[in-house]
């Protein structure tokens, strides 16, 4: 489907035309139509109160002597309340109705979807990634006869804007918007895998395809090249499965100087190995490498946007399960830092990878290290599917993480890393164990990684009640989400013009 933007017409496009309204300002419904009679017929809905300002509310109506025609009012709510995050709601709600409606094209009033501090550019950007991302369907393993729900009807959506100059802002903005939600969506491909396609082998595959058609610089670790570096913690995850580990090096270089690091969590299959996992549910730990995922969508998104940014993407990639050669509870493994490490439980094995590749992270001399990373179910308990859990050492670096999710709706919140946490994390036959004990366990797991930053600016995110849905909300459908990808593309593009 061709999303664009033009200049706005006196004449009622083909199609369905949306038009916003906020609350208390429902006459003003009938300022977006420049045809009379068009203009008189909102009018007449508006003083009949056929349709309301209130946020969720998406009234539809034919047009008197237009048969092809339509009209879609939506309320927008308060205008001091009103935020990009619900234009993305919008997006998703209005592709939804579109489809429903049978209509083939589209135009929305731009001019009707800005107000309070969200320009023309950010409501465009916010309305496409909205759609798009409810656009996105992972049914290629059905049959023909069979796909997912109905097929889609539209094949157009037009953005009209009233200047000329906002227009030329609108389509640049407009066009970085596909890109990252593009990104997004690779992300959520690689997530919806079933575990026996994408296992840590396909995903370096893929991210090296992707690479090859991006311009990025790749480096692929095996098995005999990740055991000569010693990465015990990661070799100790993978030594209960068949399927070789893998340890994924992307590069874009956008500019000189230190790069930010980003770490993704690969576990490509977590049954919890040896600390088996409950039957119920385990299917959807095929999501545990959304973090890994995360990475390869962000490095992406930087080489198709050309960000004037050094970026290196780090995803160490296996699987946990239990076998005749499985990690024990109770076994002593060294890491590549040569820290040691007592494995007192198997299911919290994504620290055991991500401390080898945090360690690795260090040859950079990195301005900063960011993981990502589905690494702890207190962390859903703590925040449900709301938002990240966000730990770190640098408040200036957390401030703009946390900046760059309200300004995507990908939302974060911070957790202390006091020293009373890291008592908790000790061993008394080891540097470490891996599991902190019964309370605190997304602060003790993020109280672990910080053992393997050293004195590196540093943030963590723990995904786990985001990176994907057991059923449709928001924006997002059933399946991987793509959590992550906005928020750091955000991130990026902000430290840029702080540069």
């Amino acid at each position: 489907m061709k999303i664009s933007a033009t200049l706005r017409t006196d004449r009622l496009r083909p199609g369905a035309v949306l038009s916003g309204v906020f609350s208390g300002e429902e006459k003003n419904g009938a300022n977006a139509f420049q045809d009379k009679a068009v203009k008189n017929f909102v009018l007449g809905l508006a003083k009949a109160r056929r349709f309301s300002g209130k946020e969720n509310g998406l009234f539809f109506t034919g047009v008197p002597g237009e048969a092809k025609n339509g009209i879609l009012i939506s309320g927008l709510g308060e205008k001091k309340k009103f935020s990009a995050d619900k234009l993305r709601k919008l997006g998703s709600a209005l592709y939804s109705k579109l489809n429903d409606l049978k209509f083939e094209n589209a135009s929305v009033e731009l001019d009707t979807l800005t107000g309070n501090k969200v320009s023309s550019p950010e409501a465009a950007a916010a309305l496409v990634e909205g759609i798009r991302l409810r656009e996105y369907r992972f049914d290629h393993y059905k049959s023909k006869d069979d796909k997912n729900g109905k097929q889609d009807t539209l094949k157009e959506i037009i953005l009209a804007i009233s200047d000329r100059k906002v227009l030329e802002a609108v389509s640049k903005e407009l066009g970085m918007a596909e890109v990252v939600v593009e990104s997004a969506n690779f992300t959520r491909r690689l997530g919806d895998e079933p575990a026996n396609v994408m296992t840590a082998r396909r995903l370096a595959d893929d991210a090296r395809k992707m690479a090859r058609e991006t311009g990025l610089r790749c480096r692929i670790l095996d098995e005999k090249q990740i055991r000569a570096l010693k990465m015990g913690g990661l070799l100790s995850v993978a030594q209960g499965s068949k399927e070789p580990p893998r340890f994924i090096i992307l590069e874009h270089r956008g500019a000189a100087g230190q790069p930010v690091v980003l770490v993704g969590k690969g576990i490509c299959f977590d049954s919890g190995g040896i600390s088996l996992k409950p039957a119920g549910g385990m299917d959807l730990m095929r999501y545990d490498m959304c973090g890994g995922a995360a990475v390869i969508g962000i490095l992406r998104a930087a080489a198709k946007l050309k960000l004037k940014q050094h970026v290196v993407g780090l995803v160490p990639a296996c699987e946990n399960l239990p076998s005749e050669t499985p990690q024990r509870p109770g076994d002593i493994q060294r890491t590549l830092s040569g820290k040691t490490v007592e494995v007192l439980n198997t299911d919290a094995e994504g620290r055991l990878i991500l401390c080898d590749a945090l360690t690795y992270a260090h040859r950079y001399k990195p301005r900063v290290i960011i993981d990502l990373a589905t690494l702890t179910g207190a962390c859903v308990a703590t925040f449900g599917d709301v938002c990240m859990g966000m730990m770190g050492n640098d408040a200036g670096l957390l401030k703009m993480i946390q900046k760059a999710g309200y300004e995507t709706g990908e939302k974060c919140w911070e957790l202390p890393l006091w020293e009373e946490y890291g008592e908790m994390v000790k061993s008394p036959v080891a540097d470490l164990k891996n599991i902190g004990g019964k309370y605190a366990g997304t602060i003790t797991a993020g109280k672990f990684l910080e053992a393997f930053v050293d004195d590196f600016p540093w943030c963590h995110l723990d995904i786990a009640g985001v990176a994907w849905r057991e059923s449709p909300a928001y924006y997002a459908k059933s399946g991987a989400t793509g959590a992550g990808v906005r928020l750091i593309v955000r991130y990026l593009r902000n430290l840029a013009k702080h540069s």
